[in-house]
């Protein structure tokens, strides 16, 4: 009976290029889950796990406390875990001494659902998605139920091994692996170790697993994504920030600590307007997931009503004297956008020039941004405590009778204590132009040759939110007309952001809407 799984974390990933850059590839999200949670979501619950650390191993280990505080997990470091002397044979030997009784070895990046598995040595294989890219994983041989080879990789076989193996004679695994490790400089894997085995007379069962993903390179982590089992949801990615939702809660992940610290003291701020915080550590935080669901969905005119009018009364409630407002609002609208144009630029390819787009000529950003700065509605805010920074629609939870905020603002400019309301109208307002469902599902275009020209789907019940977002903003003495400003501004401040062509997308329309805005 196997009740101990290793899991190595300690490889590099690199083959999933710009998505560890900032994190560990078990912290790669598969549907609403990192790789690793649906890894031991795999295994009963009173299953220990062994973890080997090296690249960003303090992240899987911050993680691991937060998105599963009753599970058992013992935490190996591993070094070197990259270049000379590092192998995965040697990442599981570093972890030998935790593993002196049957074990399970399951690799980072395999997602499986495990058939019944013997209480003997076994390899887990896979005859479908395996063998329809043979070229990419090393092939097995069965015969008689039993494993009687490991190819190499481009060889033929009985199906891929899937990185997931059974080793109930431990003893002579790890006697095994320590001979070869000594004898040998090459790159060894556990595949190595068990042919080795096999050699010498060990029985290793094959099992048919069914039901396969693998997210370890940037082509079948896309075929995973599209076909893994369980919660879907639309969450846009970024490269250094990350959201994972679990059974009863969300665990945020900012590769700035900083982020961290400011988050959990404006949630604190927010207060019952947010969920309840159940923890957080250097580079996340955790919170009690809400019973809703997000309003990109499922916003009505009388959802939406309902909610500026919960707004009004949870929201936007207090209102603060600010010193130095209009400094205020050139640094966090002014500053902010300037220096994030400069990430536009450099991501982009683009220069600073007068553009026609979609037939519209528009001034350069540096001519908008002077005309700006001498704009009088810039600097008319009204500020508050409780803003939350990111509102709209994918963020805003409703359970068909109360209103939950997520992904809020760790703070505005210089002050992580009040926020401008106007930004949180602007906020709603640049959701009912560009919702999030629309962008995920590719409803937008753009193209800058031979002409630059962008457009989007707009969904009937957002132009008739957007109108009553007007009428709120109007009758609650607010300016519309600074409120579309703000929305223009925005769009340029998360174009850099995004991913490509949702950037390039995002720089182009809030260009025509400032050059609209901007006398």
């Amino acid at each position: 009976m196997y009740n101990t799984v290793l899991i190595t974390t300690s490889g590099i990933g690199s083959r999933l290029y710009s998505l560890t850059r900032f994190t560990n590839k078990a912290l790669v999200r598969v549907g609403a889950k990192a790789a690793i949670s649906t890894i031991i979501e795999t295994y009963p619950k009173d299953t220990r796990f062994v973890v080997t650390l090296g690249y960003f191993g303090d992240l899987v280990q911050q993680y691991l406390k937060l998105a599963h505080p009753e599970t058992t997990v013992d935490f190996v470091d591993v070094s070197p875990y990259t270049g000379p002397g590092s192998s995965l044979v040697y990442s599981m030997s570093c972890a030998a001494h935790l593993l002196q009784c049957p074990f399970i070895f399951h690799c980072c990046d395999s997602l499986v659902q495990l058939p019944e598995i013997p209480d003997t040595n076994w390899v887990g294989f896979n005859t479908t998605y395996g063998k329809a890219h043979s070229g990419n994983y090393r092939m097995v041989t069965v015969a008689g139920g039993d494993l009687t080879k490991v190819n190499e990789k481009g060889e033929e076989g009985d199906g891929a091994y899937i990185g997931v193996t059974g080793i109930h004679d431990y003893q002579a695994f790890w006697a095994t692996a320590t001979e070869m490790l000594r004898s040998s400089d090459q790159e060894l894997s556990d595949a190595n170790v068990v042919l080795q085995m096999i050699k010498r007379g060990a029985r290793f069962v094959g099992v048919k697993v069914a039901t396969w993903l693998d997210t370890g390179n940037l082509g079948s982590l896309e075929d995973a994504r599209k076909n893994i089992w369980g919660e879907a949801p639309t969450l846009l990615e970024k490269e250094d920030q990350a959201v994972y939702l679990l059974n009863d809660r969300v665990v945020k992940f900012f590769s700035v600590p900083e982020m961290v610290t400011a988050r959990v003291s404006r949630a604190k701020a927010l207060s019952d307007v947010v969920p309840p915080l159940l923890g957080s550590t250097n580079n996340f935080f955790s919170y009690r997931r809400f019973d809703g669901d997000t309003l990109t969905h499922h916003v009505t005119p009388t959802t939406f009503r309902k909610l500026l009018s919960w707004c009004s009364e949870r929201l936007w409630r207090d209102r603060l004297p600010v010193k130095n407002c209009v400094m205020f609002c050139k640094d966090f609208y002014l500053t902010k956008t300037a220096k994030r144009l400069g990430l536009a630029y450099e991501k982009l390819g683009i220069q600073d020039t007068p553009l026609v787009i979609n037939g519209e000529s528009t001034r350069s950003d540096r001519e908008l941004l002077t005309r700006l700065e001498e704009h009088p509605l810039l600097y008319c805010g009204v500020f508050s405590p409780h803003c939350h920074g990111d509102l709209h629609n994918a963020n805003i939870l409703y359970d068909g009778e109360e209103f939950k905020l997520i992904d809020w603002r760790e703070g505005f400019g210089t002050s992580s204590d009040v926020g401008d309301v106007y930004y949180d109208l602007a906020k709603l307002n640049h959701g009912l132009i560009v919702s999030h469902d629309i962008v995920e599902a590719g409803e937008f275009t753009v193209m800058d040759v031979p002409r630059i020209e962008v457009d989007i789907r707009r969904k009937h019940s957002l132009v008739e939110c957007q109108e009553i977002l007007r009428d709120f903003v109007v009758t609650h003495g607010y300016s519309w007309p600074r409120v579309q400003l703000i929305t223009a501004l925005i769009y340029l401040n998360i174009s850099a952001l995004h991913h490509s062509p949702y950037d390039k997308f995002l720089y182009y329309f809030g260009r025509v809407l400032l050059n609209r805005e901007v006398p």
